[in-house]
Order: C-alpha cells, then structure tokens, then sequence
C-alpha cells in the first residue's frame, strides 16, 4: 500500500510506521523464548500486552467513516502475524524434545562433586559435568580461617557416585549447556539414573520448582524426592538425625602403631584414595580411616627423599602412576595385610585384579626378595615379571638374559652357602658361665670364650643410666636362671671387626647360645629386654634362627626397683639371722664380702664371709694383684649358680655367712686356699693355719705400717702348731630367759627380770586397743602367761611373728595377744645379753626340720639359774651353758639336735663326753642321724651308713634293712 493511499484513508506516516514496529515487536517475542528458564510469575500474557501498546481508542458515537474501516484491516493482519509467531514456537519446542546423549568414561569425582570425563572435547566444552536439576554437598572454604568444611552428607554423595561411575563408560543426558562449558547432565548407568538414587537417599535436594511447567516430564524427579521426605532419609531428617548418621572424618586420620599391630594376616576393604609412589598408597576404609601400605612382595626401585618425604620419582615411575590412576585409583579395594614391622605391607586386590602382579607384568616395578612368601605368590609374581623381561617392558628396557642367568647362579650359589654356613658353624660345647654383662663369657676347663648374642640389640634408654642398670641386671638374673646348672651349646653365626682407637683390629664374635635345645634369645624377646636387630638385612650376619626370632612375641619391659637391704636400718637383722636363705650371688665384691640377690624377696644386700678378713694396703700393687687373682678363682666356683645363703651372725650392722656353691662351702673354700686370713678364736682351717704358720697365700703379706717393698717379702718359715683343747673363762652365774635358735639369753641375776614381771602385772589390766602392726615396730606380747616387750618382724592375718626383747624368744601370735606399749615402756634399758653355743653348729631355720624341736629343748631350760663359760673374745664368744648337772652343749649334741663343729678338738673330760654324745647320737639315728651319716658339703664326700647303704644327699634310700629299721626303733 503506497503512502498516498494512507494518505488518502486519514492514516498518517507516523501512525504507520508505530503500528510496524509493534507487530514487529510481538512477532520477536513469540519467536525467541527463554532458555530453561521458569515462566515468571509476573509475566504478562502476550494478548495483553499487545492490547496495551495498541493506540487507544476515543469513546465516541459510532461513525463508520473511512479512517474506521482502515484500521480495521491494520488489527485483522496484526492478528495473522502473532498465530504465525505462535505456530514457530511450537515447532522450536517439538524440536527441543529430542534429547541429546554424550557417552564418556568418568576418571574422578571433584571436591564439589563434579564428574570428571576422558576423551576429546569439542572447542568451548569443559571435560567436567555438573548434576542437572539438584543440588549436592560439597566442600566449602571458610573465607576467614581459610579452613576446607564439608556439608553434610558431602562424603555419602561423593561415595555414591564414586562407586556408580568412577571407571566405567555412563551415557549421560545432556539437559543444558552452560556459558563457560560445563554441562549439565543426568547420569544413567544401564537402567540406574545416578541423580535418583541420591534423590531417594537424601543425599541431594531438588532444585526444580513445585510450579514448574515440566513438572509433568519430570515427575521422577519430584517423586523420589517426595519419597525421601516422607522416609525423612538424609538431609529430610532432623538436624541432630542428621549429624547421628552423617559418617564424620575421625580426630586422628590414620590407625594408630597399637591399632596397625594387631591386623597382621587380616583384610581390610576400602578404596584406593592416593597413590604416592607406584608401590606407596593410601587406603580409606568405610569408616574413614587411612592406612599407609606398601605393596607386598615388589620393589619400586626408587630413592625415598627424607627432606620432604616423598620418594623420587623417574619417568619410568611417572608412567606407572598414570597407568594407577587410570587403573586403580578411586576404585575398591580389598587390602590384605602380611607384615606391620615399620611399614604395614600387603595385597592390594581391585576388581580381583592384584595391583603387584599387574604392575611387574607392566614392568614398573621389580620383584622383591619372597623368602617369607608362600609358593602361589612367589610363582605368580615370578612369573608376571617374566612377561616384562620378555617384552622388555619400562625397567627392563635393556634387559640382558645372560645376565639375569648369571645372577640367577650367584644367588644359588648363596643359598647354599648359607646352608654350609649353618653346617660347619663353629660350636662351643660343653661350657659353663663365667661371667653376664654386655658379653657372656663362658668357660670350659682353662679354656675362655666371649660370646655375643646374634641379632639381638638391648632395649636400654639414651641418658638414663639408673633405668639402664636396673635392665641389665633384670637380664643378669633371668640368665643366671636359665643357665643355673646346665651346660650350654653356642652356635657361632657370624663375626664382626672393629677398630680401637689405638688402630688395634678387634673381632667379636656373634652366637646362638642354647640352654636345653631352646634359644635364649626368645625368652629375653619375651620379656621385652631385647628386640630383634632387623638393620642387618644380609642374611650372612643374621642369626641361625632369625625368622624364629621375628615371630616371636615381643613383651614390655616396665622397670620394677630391687629392694636395696641395709641390715643395719632396715631391722632385717631379727627376721635373717639364724636362717637360710636361696640365693644368686650378683657381685664378688672382694673375697671376704658379696652381693647377693634373693629372688623370693626380689632384694639385694651386702654380707660379708664369717672369720675371713683382708689386710689392708692401697699402696701394695702386689696385694692388690693377689686379691684380683683371688677374685677370680671365686667366680670360677660361684659362676651363675644358685647358692644358700646361711646367716650365722650379726656385728657392726653386717651379716657374717657363709654361702654353699655346689656342696662345697665358700668359708672353708676361702681359707683353705689362704686366699683371706681367718679372724676368729680357733682356724677350723689347717690348711690355713698352715699358709699362716709358713707365710703363704694372704700371709705373705703385712699390714699398710711397712713400706711396699717391705710387706711384699716372704717371712721366715714357722713350725706349725695345733691347740688340743679350748680355753673357758671362770664361772658366770646367770639367770636364762631364752633361746632364738642360735643363742642363749639371759640376765645376770633373777633381779634383773623384775622388769618383766612389772610390766606383767600392768599389761594384764590394760585394755586393747585397735592399732595396726608394722614390722619393725615394738609392742608388748603375751607369751606363756607374762607379757614382753617384742620387735615385729613378720605381719600375717593369723600368725604374726614377734622377737621378744627381754627373751630372744620368737613367738607367732595373733593380734589378739598383742597390744600397745608406751614410750615409758619402749625407753626402758634392755639389760638382756645373749651368747652362742661354743663347739656346736645349731640347725638352721627353713634347712632342718628339727630346728623348732631344739629350741623347744633349749627352752625347757629357760627360767633357771645357770652357769656359763665363756671362751673367745669380742664377736667370736661361744660359751658352754650348764643347768644343774646337764650341759645344753652336750644335751643338743646327745639327742641329734645339734652337731659338733667341723674342727672341734678338745681332749679334755668335757670335749671327750661331747665326742661320744654324737657318736651315741650317730648310732642311735637320733634327728639328723636318723638316715645315717650326714652327707659333707664341705668336702663333698659320701660316708658309709651303718646299713651299708649310700646317700651323698643325705635322702633315706627307698628301701632300709627290716634289722636295721626295729634296731633303730627299740633305741628311739
């Protein structure tokens, strides 16, 4: 239509051209819809708006003039263009309806749970898909602590579509494509849609409006999250529901060394999180936990840096993590554990493929020694490697066949050189223990040996010298038990050579040492006092039994003090002396005085060897040698050996004993080689007597008085002389009070004991009151109807053992009979005194049984006058005791309850009558007699018994003569 025309209709230019570019307008908006976008609530229907910007119209009477009639025709093709515009938009939307697919494999899941795909991408496009229609939880970063949180839920998701995808070809429906590549899609894994599945758990939420307009298309959507809600499952429970369920990263990420130690030879499942290095993971298990793990059985070949902790990486390594990450990482895994020592090591199956094998078919890594493995692995890996050799795979690029044979020879020849080393290893058989200390030292005859144990090193600490005494000697102690009177066998395996620092060449040599077929060395691992030296890896310098050694449980040592005895302050004298003892000795101080250990107790004293003493002179080198080679001849007979321990007296606040080596008497063994002078009244010892008389032995030299050269020369030849008789002092009268086994007491006059009745007198009246008993403490006791002053010296429920001060007299009571003292009472002079039985050894408590019979015998003549004879001076006084007409000497000796002395001599009435009341004794089988002689300990003989028969332990035989059994009776 030409201008003039509208012209002619009353419709000006401007009008037209307004009226254009609205329809123009309308057509646009019809014909370009919103991407993806929800319809707004505030849109405005487009009949509307077209009505809006359509000029309006005046109210006026209808005239139908022609201006009317053209614009009538102008709304009709207006109309005809917006159907036009409608029809487009419904065909672009058909064509929507076709949905596009994409098929990739997924590689990884990210941190905001991303899906990460392989393959060619086309320009623009990113390799990450992003979840259509939902939202996941995901790691966020707090802006001001800088900390990564997780949502909650954040793992569940991330394992939900790690398992469901991570590895695997998923085709993906592409619902929109973003501005900056990423893509939004749905996940299908066959008939499986992944964003339902995490909808139905709760583990997302919808993002899709209730009012959307494809809410109809969708509807799978809506209905799995409907259905999450209604479960309340996930994010649609309550928030403390919520954080109950949610599975938490731990405090500590990693198993604890305590935790690790007990999966030896159990499988743990889990998947493969990182890989450091083509032999190094780290595994997650369900709960979240982490686990370091080396592959079992494989080298990697590479250099571990110490600086930042991560090994060195070749291209030979690089190219194997490629083939992990591509292969193994993310995926499940079952880890089965052989071996936690330093790094835990073990099978790492993904999808029943073995990680180990897969990489030496591949040839990244190499196969390690498989001396432990079983004959599946060893053949397996063996032979995964050789398929690497053959195809000259990433390591064995430059492999050499001839070359690998001439290894496979050398290592042959290896093993069977150890076989030959174990075979004609060198053995020492036959020795006994010398000495414990860093070394054993052993000895058989003249000949010596040092042996170290093999492959063993000791649990000491770095600068703590009183924890590292305690150990070694916790390590003397179990020694010395096993080794007790058993020969042992030591295997040498292998020697060392050091250098001093004088440049002098030092090899020590290492052994098996066995006691009873059995190695020591597994009873010190178990009492965690060594540990396996596991630095050695050559096998050359390994212990015989080194993998015994590994498999043995190692135990903790907890150090336990040993209680140090000080007789004079810890009151221990009243609770030893006339006793007994089993005993190790631990140290030979000097030949006169030891350091013994009584296990019992789990204590250790100083005693010093009754009538043995040494002269003093720092000075004389010579002494000094003479005592060292003294010394050593002592350890050869005491060695490792248990010992009894006799407490025979008690002055200056130290015990005097004498210890049993083997039957054979340490006093004696002393004195007889002149290795100390005898300090007494009477030398039981001839031969000492003789050194003494001819200046031999200790008697070649003199006190400190004389210069060296002086002391050291030999002093003229004497003519030996023997004493026939002893020499008593004048009568004493004297009141008995009584006896502990060893010595008499008693008081001057019957006056004296006054105090004993007064105190009766009071205590009798006296009320108990409740205390507690404490050894060492004085009470008052009840005994015999008077009541005593006494010492505590054993505390038990029923039966506590007192010594009464005023008597000497042991008495075991119950609480009942003990009540409280004063300090009246306690301050109170003891004027008591106490003397030994001279000519006699009394029995010994815990050693013969008849020991309470003798001083219930002694005791029948307590609370008598009597008469003493004294003969010695100072700590050797012994007395002769009469009480009427009857000598207790005499009495204990006739009735078997006592013996005479070794080297008793005397020829007078007395001693003659005391030599015939044991020989009457001996024949009567009276107490200790009643088997016969009495085996010598001393000298270690036998002695024929009446019968004939022989016991050298002194044990009645199985089986006595009828005569000789109703002979003894009628004399008994």
């Amino acid at each position: 239509m030409s201008t003039k025309v509208n012209a002619k209709k009353g419709v000006s230019k401007k009008q037209e051209v307004v009226a254009k570019e609205v329809t123009k307008k309308e057509v646009t908006k019809k014909e370009v819809p919103k991407k993806e976008e929800p319809v707004k609530k505030e849109e405005v229907p487009k009949k509307e708006v077209a009505k809006k910007e359509a000029p309006k119209k005046e109210t006026k009477p209808v005239e139908h003039t022609k201006k009317d009639v053209h614009a009538k025709k102008d709304t009709k093709d207006t109309k005809k263009d917006a159907k036009k515009g409608e029809k487009k938009e419904e065909e672009q939307k058909e064509q929507k309806k076709e949905k596009v697919f994409i098929t990739a494999t997924v590689y990884a899941i990210s941190d905001r749970n991303g899906i990460l795909i392989q393959g060619q991408k086309k320009e623009g496009e990113s390799n990450i898909l992003s979840l259509a229609y939902v939202d996941v939880p995901r790691l966020s970063k707090d802006k001001e602590t800088g900390k990564v949180q997780e949502e909650i839920f954040f793992y569940e998701a991330n394992q939900v579509l790690r398992k469901r995808l991570i590895g695997k070809t998923v085709k993906f429906e592409v619902v929109k494509e973003m501005d900056n590549g990423i893509r939004l899609v749905v996940p299908i894994l066959g008939k499986e849609n992944i964003i339902i599945t995490l909808l139905e758990n709760g583990y997302a939420s919808l993002r899709l409006s209730p009012r959307d307009p494809r809410r109809d298309e969708l509807k799978e959507y809506y209905d799995a999250a409907e259905k999450a809600k209604n479960a309340q499952k996930g994010m649609h429970a309550s928030y403390e529901q919520q954080v109950k369920v949610a599975i938490k990263k731990p405090e500590t990420p990693f198993f604890t060394e305590f935790e690790l130690s007990k999966m030896a030879g159990k499988s743990v499942e889990g998947y493969v999180k990182k890989v450091d290095a083509p032999a190094s993971y780290i595994i997650e298990t369900p709960q979240r936990k982490l686990i370091r793990v080396s592959l079992y059985g494989v080298d990697q070949m590479l250099k571990f840096n110490p600086a930042n902790k991560r090994f060195v990486l070749d291209e030979d390594a690089k190219d194997a993590l490629n083939f992990i990450d591509n292969t193994f990482l993310d995926r499940d895994c079952t880890v089965a554990i052989k071996s936690v020592e330093k790094r835990l090591h073990a099978i790492i199956t993904v999808d029943k493929k073995d990680i180990a094998e897969e990489l030496l078919k591949a040839g990244f890594v190499v196969c390690a020694k498989l001396e432990d493995a079983s004959e599946e692995i060893k053949q397996k890996y063996e032979a995964a490697e050789k398929v690497a050799k053959k195809g000259k795979k990433a390591r064995w690029t430059n492999f050499d066949q001839a070359l690998e044979d001439a290894i496979v020879a050398k290592r042959l020849q290896r093993i069977q050189d150890l076989a030959d080393r174990k075979k004609n290893a060198v053995v020492l058989s036959g020795y006994e223990i010398e000495s414990i200390g860093k070394f054993l030292v052993v000895r058989k005859g003249e000949q010596t040996a040092k042996v170290f144990l093999a492959s063993l090193r000791i649990n000491t600490k770095k600068d703590d010298k009183e924890f590292n005494q305690l150990l070694e000697f916790r390590i003397r102690m179990l020694l010395r038990k096993l080794f007790a009177g058993k020969k042992l066998e030591c295997k040498q395996c292998y020697e060392r050579e050091f250098e001093e620092e004088e440049g002098k060449k030092v090899t020590d040599k290492y052994y098996d040492v066995y006691v009873n077929k059995q190695n020591i060395a597994i009873q010190l691992i178990k009492e965690g006092f060594y540990t396996v030296d596991k630095k050695s890896k050559d096998e050359f310098y390994q212990s015989f039994d080194y993998k015994e050694l590994l498999e043995v449980k190692e135990g903790v040592y907890t150090p336990k003090a040993v209680t140090e005895y000080k007789a004079d302050k810890d009151n221990i004298k009243d609770v030893y002396i006339n006793t007994s003892v089993t005993a190790m000795v631990e140290r030979v101080l000097s030949v006169s005085k030891y350091l013994i250990y009584i296990p019992e107790k789990d204590a250790r004293m100083a005693v010093l060897l009754a009538n043995c003493r040494l002269p003093r002179d720092d000075e004389n080198e010579a002494l000094k040698k003479f005592n060292q080679e003294s010394i050593s001849e002592v350890r050869k007979l005491v060695g490792t050996n248990e010992v009894t321990v006799d407490f025979r007296n008690f002055n200056k606040g130290n015990f005097l004993v004498d210890i049993t080596v083997k039957k054979t008497s340490l006093v004696h063994y002393v004195l007889d080689n002149a290795f100390a002078q005898f300090a007494g009244k009477e030398n039981t010892s001839e031969k000492n007597e003789a050194a003494k008389e001819n200046s031999t032995g200790i008697y070649q030299f003199k006190s400190a008085e004389r210069k060296t050269e002086e002391v050291a020369k030999p002093v003229e030849k004497k003519e030996f002389k023997k004493h026939d008789e002893i020499r008593f002092g004048a009568e004493q009268k004297v009141y008995l009070t009584g006896f502990d086994g060893s010595k008499v007491y008693y008081y001057n006059s019957v006056e004296d004991t006054k105090f004993i009745e007064d105190m009766s007198k009071k205590f009798a009246v006296i009320k108990k009151a409740a205390f507690e008993l404490k050894v060492g403490e004085m009470v008052a006791v009840e005994y015999k109807g008077k009541w005593y002053r006494a010492n505590v010296v054993v505390v038990a429920p029923k039966a506590n053992i007192l010594k009464c001060v005023d008597t000497g007299v042991f008495v075991t009571v119950g609480k009942k009979k003990t009540k409280m003292i004063g300090e009246e009472e306690k301050k109170a002079p003891i004027n008591v005194k106490s003397i030994g039985l001279v000519a006699i050894d009394c029995l010994i408590k815990g050693k013969n049984v008849e020991f309470d019979m003798m001083v219930n015998t002694v005791l029948e003549f307590c609370n008598k006058e009597a008469s003493i004879y004294i003969s010695g001076k100072a700590e050797t006084e012994a007395a002769k005791v009469v009480v009427g007409n009857v000598c207790i000497n005499t009495i204990l000796v006739q009735n078997g309850l006592a013996t005479l002395s070794r080297f008793f001599k005397d020829n007078t009435e007395w001693g003659t009558a005391l030599t015939y009341a044991q020989a009457a004794a001996k024949e009567g089988h009276m107490n200790v007699w009643r088997y016969g002689e009495i085996f010598d300990e001393n000298e270690g003989k036998e002695f024929d018994r009446k019968d004939g028969s022989k016991d050298a332990k002194g044990k009645k035989p199985k089986s006595a003569p009828k005569e000789h059994k109703a002979e003894t009776e009628k004399k008994n």
